[in-house]
């Protein structure tokens, strides 16, 4: 679960974060839903990193 919270708090904004509350959460499906939006939002910074360096770097 702390993992979880890691990810949460690192990937998404803060708008998506304006009814995050884990104290509150009485559903394990709500929390999982959060998680899985925040490695989706780590997936794309990946991916727009990944092009930035193919950018930078001689072909």
């Amino acid at each position: 679960m702390e993992r979880g919270l890691l990810e949460i708090y690192r990937f998404l904004p803060p708008p998506l974060l304006e009814n995050f509350d884990p104290e509150r959460l009485d559903d394990l499906g709500v929390f999982l839903d959060y998680v899985a939006k925040a490695r989706v939002v780590q997936e794309l910074e990946e991916d727009i990193l990944a092009r930035a360096i193919v950018k930078v770097l001689p072909e």
